[in-house]
């Protein structure tokens, strides 16, 4: 089994802050424009989404992931 260590973003306790929030914004931007165009197939197109932008958050945030030592 494959293990990541990956920080999701969710929108709850969002901040009044654009920075803080700027991944949040971009998914519904995102969810809007796929709903108006793909209909019900824009629910897979979502979930890829939210992982790649998942993985920026993580890559830009300056995440470390936990060791076992």
């Amino acid at each position: 089994m494959v293990s990541f260590n990956l920080k999701m973003f969710s929108t709850k306790g969002m901040t009044s802050n654009w920075k803080d929030n700027i991944f949040q914004y971009i998914m519904a931007i995102v969810g809007v424009i796929c709903i108006f165009i793909f209909k019900y197939e824009s629910v897979s197109y979502l979930v890829l989404a939210y992982v790649i932008l998942s993985i920026i958050n993580t890559l830009t945030s300056g995440f470390k992931p936990k060791t076992t030592d």
